[in-house]
């Protein structure tokens, strides 16, 4: 057995395991406490019983009842709670509780669920039962349906009820769910319970009741007059009790009225007639002029509202009549003339109401007529008519798409002009087709998917699905289809609210997305390259200065001087690997002035058809007239170079290496780089500017060359695009700004001073060990006299005790006090003494401090023993 439990405390629910455990119920019991978990367990189901509590924070226990009666009403639902006043409860029995249980009273939760379940088992055999019954029952069964009284069949034994019609719920306002399963008493139908017990007791002794009248109350609340005629029943071997019910509040006063006719009135709900009237027409000159009432039946009274009229004619009972409805004597006429039964409905001014009328012909000029009011169905049928009006006026004026088909083959039967305008179709080519035959679906298989969950579940939605106009071009909407009846014809109803510009956006904004997650992920890699620049620079001063002095001492022995020579190459193969990176990283440019890319480009194009070996066919495609950039030429011939580089690297059979130029529409100067070799994958494309990321093989590529590009580009304030498919070649894009009304100047650098030659009294400030060291044994090897210090403090404590120094060369990255910091004490303590400032690549720091004080030069990091001579010679 199963059992759902909703209850926010993990304690009650434990508690209530246990207690239904040592009652003996071994059940699988399933806590949910949140919307979301109710409806995933009603989906999960089935469900043998509920048991929930009231105060659950997060529902409402009165909507949940409602969704449970709805969702699983034949499944007992118990109210386990610490305190519920009885107004509540009866109220909550009203709305289909099955049974409430005080937490304070935990013994007497296994009872009210054995109970529960034994009512609702019987309920079960009950309904079995009547499925079994014979012809005679099927009639029964016709009747108790179809019958204007209320007619309800319940267990003898425990008094719930097991079957009711629908005049009987219309009686007592309630729906079906409320009521199978239920006793009368917890339903609350008499408004004094010893009624019950009273009638109880009657049917024991005496096995029928006929007319027996009480109080009775509505779903509503409100009280009325009701007339019960009861019978104890043995079906299937069971006992159960048949119950005719009749609201005769109005009636109660004509019933005192006609006491003469009871016997008649109860035999109306013993035997279940229709009212009937025997009649004869009256004729003058063979014409039918009237008709007189011989006798009617107390149904015929109560249907129509009229009194004793046997004996009286049709105009004398309702003066207006004949002349208000002039179909009835030909109608009337007809049957008796022909002999053929004759249907007819009609309204009647005189009585406010509707009538079905059937009749045949009884003897010669007689005829018997049966009436039924159906004032409720015709009022029914005339508010359907206005709903459809209103459905229909909606329907086209939507601006959500809706089309109608049938369920069986798909054909559409109406649909509406906002379906028309979605898919961009002739309004003439849609009615009598198939959406497959309109061509809406990018997988032909998809609607016979839909189709399978639409019948099982007898409703498909989906928050986003793909269609396409008949032309392909694709649809994506939000779907609903519901599965109707129209007019005894089963009728898919779809609604479809289009999305193709929101998805749209929704694709745009992740593109954008995934580029700037790429742009910031390129960055953060530039900062990175950038703390490896610095540090490698350091071991790379090191390495240099010291392979240097040891090649100035010892040049003179070959075989030390080839090793020496091998230890420089590489150590200057590492400083071009570090420029690399530091052209990454940069955000500026070195040298600005004003270019015209297609002289770069030409040079470029000159310099690859001289050295390809006419393998590649090298085209150089320049527009003319256009504007000049602010840049770094070697940066960019460097950049070009390396994009070139690639590109033969990509056509080892040959190709063509094209070349280009052009304006682009926003203003952009655009250099376009374009080959016909082997082009990338996707996911090399996504990596291909990243630094150190190649596909080449090993010793064959560093992984800068488009990591250096992207970092000339970012410089300039440009951008950098590629394009390429496997097998088809790849297309680089270089885009520049054009050049502005006033370009910046260029730092300068400091002037010319002594040549070289004099020996010099030089303090060396640098925090790295290694560099320190070795670039004092570089200046002594030159004969210059040094003193080293490790940081900007030391070296202005120390330089202030003794005579001013020739030189100063000062490292710009230091920690606390730095070379910037340093350079600014250094000018008020000694203002005339040259500066070399140390630094591993010019950036807009450098320039700003080149710019701000004199007799400062760039020593660029790492340098030799020649490139550092050449700087000091240049000192003034």
């Amino acid at each position: 057995m199963k059992i759902l439990v909703i209850e926010d405390s993990q304690p009650d629910f434990l508690l209530t395991a246990r207690n239904l455990r040592q009652h003996g119920i071994q059940a699988d019991l399933h806590r949910v406490d949140d919307p979301a978990g109710l409806e995933a367990a009603l989906d999960a189901g089935p469900w043998d019983a509920v048991i929930s509590d009231y105060n659950v924070p997060s529902l409402d226990f009165g909507r949940t009842l409602a969704t449970l009666r709805t969702r699983l009403p034949q499944v007992p639902v118990i109210l386990l709670s610490g305190s519920i006043g009885e107004e509540t409860a009866l109220d909550l029995l009203r709305q289909g509780l099955t049974d409430f249980v005080l937490k304070d009273r935990p013994t007497r939760l296994a009872g009210a669920l054995l109970q529960a379940l034994e009512g609702f088992r019987q309920a079960r055999e009950a309904r079995t039962l009547a499925a079994a019954l014979s012809e005679s029952e099927d009639r029964f069964s016709t009747l108790f349906n179809l019958s204007p009284l209320g007619m309800g069949l319940s267990d003898w034994a425990s008094g719930r009820l097991v079957e009711a019609n629908a005049a009987l719920l219309a009686i007592f306002g309630n729906r079906r769910e409320e009521l199978i399963g239920r006793t009368s008493l917890e339903a609350g139908h008499f408004v004094d319970p010893g009624d019950r017990a009273s009638l109880g007791a009657l049917l024991e002794a005496r096995g029928r009741v006929s007319n027996w009248s009480c109080r009775a109350r509505r779903a509503d609340g409100s009280e009325f007059d009701l007339l019960v005629s009861a019978a104890l029943v043995k079906l299937g071997g069971r006992d159960y009790m048949l119950g005719i019910l009749s609201d005769v509040t109005p009636m109660k006063e004509a019933e005192r009225a006609l006491q003469a006719s009871e016997q008649r009135y109860r035999s109306l709900f013993e035997h279940l007639e229709e009212g009937f009237a025997h009649c004869r027409l009256i004729l003058e000159d063979g014409e039918p002029r009237d008709y007189l009432f011989l006798a009617t039946n107390p149904a015929y009274h109560r249907i129509t509202g009229l009194g004793r009229i046997a004996g009286r004619r049709a105009s004398e009972v309702l003066p207006t009549l004949l002349a208000d409805n002039p179909e009835l004597l030909p109608f009337y006429a007809g049957v008796v003339r022909t002999g053929v039964l004759g249907k007819l409905e009609t309204y009647v001014p005189a009585l406010a109401r509707w009538f079905g009328i059937t009749a045949y012909r009884q003897a010669e000029d007689e005829f018997i007529t049966m009436v039924e009011n159906i004032t409720d169905r015709k009022v029914a049928e005339l508010k359907l008519r206005s709903s459809r009006a209103r459905f229909q006026k909606v329907f086209q004026v939507s601006p959500v798409a809706i089309v109608l088909s049938r369920a069986r083959d798909g054909v559409i039967l109406e649909a509406n002009p906002a379906f028309i305008r979605l898919f961009a179709l002739e309004p003439e080519a849609v009615v009598g087709r198939t959406s497959t035959e309109l061509g809406l679906w990018p997988d032909p298989g998809a609607r016979e998917r839909i189709m399978e969950a639409l019948l099982r579940e007898g409703r498909f939605r989906a928050e986003d699905h793909e269609l396409r106009t008949p032309g392909g071009a694709p649809v994506h909407v939000t779907w609903t289809t519901d599965l109707v009846d129209m007019d005894g014809e089963r009728v898919l109803l779809t609604l479809l609210q289009d999305r193709t510009e929101q998805v749209r956006s929704e694709a745009e904004r992740r593109r954008l997305e995934a580029e700037v997650a790429h742009a910031q992920k390129l960055e953060s890699l530039g900062a990175l390259a950038g703390g490896i620049s610095h540090d490698m620079n350091n071991v790379l001063a090191a390495i240099m200065a010291v392979g240097s002095a040891l090649q100035a001492r010892h040049g003179e022995d070959p075989e030390l001087g080839r090793g020496l020579d091998m230890l420089l190459r590489a150590a200057e193969r590492g400083r071009d690997l570090v420029k690399g990176l530091r052209d990454f990283v940069r955000k500026d440019v070195a040298e600005s002035r004003a270019l015209d890319l297609n002289v770069l480009v030409r040079q470029e194009a000159d310099l690859l058809s001289r050295t390809t070996l006419q393998r590649v066919r090298v085209e150089a495609l320049l527009a003319e007239g256009l504007p000049g950039v602010m840049g770094d030429a070697s940066s960019i011939s460097n950049a070009l170079m390396n994009l070139c580089v690639n590109a033969l690297d990509a056509m080892p059979g040959g190709g063509r290496l094209e070349l280009g130029t052009r304006l682009a529409p926003d203003g952009f100067v655009e250099v376009t780089v374009r080959d016909s070799g082997q082009g990338m994958a996707p996911e090399v494309l996504q990596r291909a500017m990243e630094p150190f990321f190649t596909t080449k093989p090993a010793g064959k590529g560093t992984g800068l060359g488009l990591s250096q590009v992207f970092g000339v580009m970012k410089a300039h304030d440009g951008r950098v695009a590629i394009a390429s498919t496997p097998g088809e070649g790849t297309c680089v894009i270089l885009a520049f700004p054009p050049i502005r009304a006033e370009a910046p100047a260029s730092a300068q650098a400091p002037e010319a001073g002594t040549g070289p030659g004099r020996l010099l009294d030089i303090v060396l400030v640098d925090d790295d060990e290694f560099v320190r060291n070795s670039v004092a044994g570089m200046l002594r090897m030159l004969g210059h006299r040094v003193r080293s210090f490790t940081g900007g403090l030391e070296a202005l404590r120390r330089l202030g005790e003794g005579a001013p120094p020739d030189a100063i060369i000062l490292d710009l990255s230091m920690p606390e006090m730095d070379g910037e910091a340093t350079l600014a004490r250094l000018r008020l303590l000694l203002p005339e003494v040259p500066v070399l400032l140390s630094s591993g690549y010019l950036d807009e720091r450098a320039e700003r401090i080149l710019a701000r004080f004199p007799k400062v030069a760039l020593l660029v990091k790492p340098f030799t023993a020649l490139e550092l001579k050449a700087c000091l010679g240049q000192l003034g």
